[in-house]
């Protein structure tokens, strides 16, 4: 019979295409090797510039949810090598048994080692090979790349918001670049800035919620020409970089914690906001903070979260708190109202939780639980 085929290809972020062939030259090879083989290529799932030493793949997810039913529409997984797949022993050896249990195999185009216990122990060996070649790269590269935050220059493909990059000096075939200001860009944070502090023509100084609504009333759009949130107005107003001062390795580029001040490395850039006016605004800010915290909404416990429309603008209702004669009730309210500010939504819909859960409920009961549909429930429990 006829085996029907995922092909998946992935090249890594650290290096476009690590040394190894690129993504169309995968599929080109995985095509060959189907009609080599009589087999059928089903499916295609790419993941461009994405890490293989862990799961967190959209296209490697979304190719394992298609994948991993019963029964599975297909039967094999095309790689062109084991490093495509994974470059981790855990998670490779986790996500192949996972694909058997569906009765579907995983193939190498490059690397066939036949099938058994011989079999078995040389995929794991070149696993652990992947994985300890794959950290051993990302400790030079990180090594490298502290070094270069150390002499001044910038890490990254995109500036933060108000810059921009330009070439420093090359090295070989390596660019050095720094930032520099972005006119247009930091003409906005001077003003969101001034904003804070001063206020308008016609008002005093403003909050973040107030900042973003007058933004958006105004016609001011952000990098990618989308409406200002409060969550990218709080973080122009707390980036350290418009003091002049950018600092490197704060976080961990895999776990995101947080690393010691130790660690960090001051880089100096263009300053847009003085020292003085950037250092009083942090201070406000940390006054405000209980003000400053967004609503959270939990999935475990919100029935409607991400289902709720607010019926004047059609955006998404999230979960809001309040106090009243009773004490303090929750109830949804219109997201794009609270996050971009009053003139995304001119009328926006706040519900008791309680009311429109009980209201949700009330209806699917109704509709679900009645006496034609009883029987073939019962049947089908």
């Amino acid at each position: 019979m006829t085996k029907r085929v995922a092909v998946y290809a992935r090249v890594s972020t650290a290096r476009q295409a690590e040394n190894d062939i690129s993504i169309p030259d995968q599929l080109a090879h995985a095509k060959r090797f189907c009609a080599s083989k009589g087999w059928s290529l089903f499916s295609e799932y790419v993941d461009a510039g994405a890490s293989a030493r862990d799961d967190k793949r959209p296209q490697f997810q979304r190719m394992m949810e298609a994948v991993c039913v019963d029964p599975s529409p297909i039967d094999v997984v095309l790689i062109h090598s084991q490093s495509r797949f994974f470059r981790d022993v855990t998670g490779y050896s986790f996500w192949k048994r996972k694909l058997e249990k569906f009765g579907v195999s995983v193939v190498s185009m490059t690397q066939d080692f036949g099938e058994g216990a011989s079999a078995n122990f040389a995929e794991t060996v070149l696993a652990a090979a992947d994985q300890y070649s794959s950290e051993e790269t990302a400790k030079h590269v990180t090594r490298t790349m502290l070094e270069n935050a150390r002499q001044g220059f910038w890490n990254g493909s995109q500036a933060p918001f108000g810059y921009r990059t330009v070439e420093a000096e090359r090295r070989g075939q390596r660019i050095k670049k720094r930032l520099e200001i972005e006119d247009r860009e930091a003409a906005t944070v001077r003003q969101i800035f001034g904003l804070f502090l001063k206020g308008d023509d016609t008002n005093g100084p403003m909050g973040v919620k107030d900042i973003t609504s007058w933004l958006n009333r105004n016609g001011f759009r952000n990098r990618n020409g989308n409406p200002y949130y409060v969550s990218i107005v709080h973080a122009i107003l707390t980036r350290d970089a418009y003091s002049g001062v950018y600092y490197y390795n704060t976080h961990d580029s895999r776990t995101r914690r947080a690393r010691p001040k130790d660690e960090w490395i001051a880089v100096e850039v263009p300053q847009i906001i003085p020292v003085k006016d950037f250092k009083r605004v942090q201070a406000l800010l940390h006054s405000r903070r209980p003000n400053m915290t967004a609503p959270r909404t939990s999935n475990n416990e919100v029935l409607l979260s991400g289902l709720a429309r607010c019926d004047s603008c059609g955006g998404s209702m999230m979960l809001r708190t309040g106090k009243g004669e009773g004490g303090t009730y929750r109830y949804y309210a219109c997201s794009a109202n609270r996050l971009k500010g009053a003139s995304t939504c001119k009328r926006p819909i706040a519900v008791r939780e309680d009311e429109l859960n009980a209201l949700v409920l009330g209806a699917l009961a109704d509709q679900l639980l009645n006496p034609e549909r009883l029987p073939a429930l019962i049947r089908d429990a």
